[in-house]
């Protein structure tokens, strides 16, 4: 309330219930207040110093309501369009440079990575998948473009789609019971010499391969696959634990093909993803 007092413009603060010059009540932008500036410098102080819970606990009020909710739901769809929109183009611009035809427009795309990995089931902890080519000697055809997760297209790379499936249902199974499922899934490779394996382990983490040691692990089966050494394929070395150089408790005999399936996962992942492959896969044609 203003009052006129000895010619002077006063009204009352709505903290200390006293009456103070209009003065009083400008605030740090030029607006006028209705906290007196004395209270409006003990408040700041107070809440300066107020408990961080209590601030908390407020905070969480605020956000617990339902018109919050929806502003935050609709900051996150625009966010997520956005993202898209972006990697969208970013599909676009890679087909472009590698000659590939780029047949999904936006619509397309959306509804493609809105759908679970079509390897695994499984979704990307960001809300939406990737696009990959069933057939990577074709472009991005709508019949050549399906959903896939992050570590399905790691491990999948150029592979067929069903011939990546095989690999992976037959991992998963020799893993469980030792039996091959499909073992002409697997292609033969050639041998890399002990002096790469050797000058790789030394460069990189500073141990020495033993010879012998190097030539008795890679005469034996593949530890993921079962695939064995002929006179057309051999095996290599794969570092069981990826954080260890080549020392002999973390060597394993693997074939090139598994190599590149597991390449910097974990031995533990690398299978789990196999067993949600047939799983998945476990009632289709393969």
């Amino acid at each position: 309330m203003d009052c006129i007092n000895n010619g002077l413009s006063i009204k009352i603060c709505t903290v200390c219930n006293k009456y103070q010059n209009n003065d009083q009540y400008i605030g740090e932008k030029g607006n006028t207040t209705k906290t007196c500036f004395t209270c409006r410098s003990k408040c700041k102080i107070y809440d300066k110093n107020r408990n961080k819970e209590e601030r908390n606990a407020k905070a969480r009020i605020a956000e617990s309501k339902e018109e919050r909710k929806q502003k935050k739901k609709e900051w996150s769809v625009n966010v997520r369009y956005k993202s898209n929109q972006y990697h969208y183009t970013i599909y676009k611009t890679h087909a472009r440079e590698r000659n590939l035809c780029f047949e999904l427009n936006m619509d397309d795309y959306l509804a493609i990575i809105s759908q679970n990995c079509s390897y695994c089931n499984g979704m990307n902890k960001v809300g939406f998948n990737g696009v990959d080519r069933k057939n990577n000697t074709i472009g991005y055809t709508i019949e050549n473009s399906v959903s896939c997760c992050s570590i399905c297209n790691f491990m999948k790379k150029t592979t067929h789609s069903d011939i990546f499936i095989k690999r992976a249902i037959h991992i998963a199974q020799y893993t469980n019971d030792g039996c091959q499922l499909y073992p002409e899934s697997f292609t033969d490779h050639n041998i890399v010499h002990y002096c790469a394996y050797n000058k790789r382990s030394i460069e990189r983490y500073g141990i020495e391969i033993n010879k012998q040691f190097y030539k008795t692990i890679v005469s034996q089966p593949c530890y993921l696959c079962g695939k064995e050494p002929t006179q057309t394929h051999k095996n290599g070395i794969d570092r069981f634990d990826n954080s260890i150089g080549y020392t002999e408790n973390n060597c394993r005999s693997c074939c090139g093909d598994c190599n590149m399936m597991k390449r910097d996962y974990s031995h533990e992942l690398v299978i789990q993803q196999c067993n949600n492959i047939a799983k998945y896969n476990s009632n289709c044609s393969v």
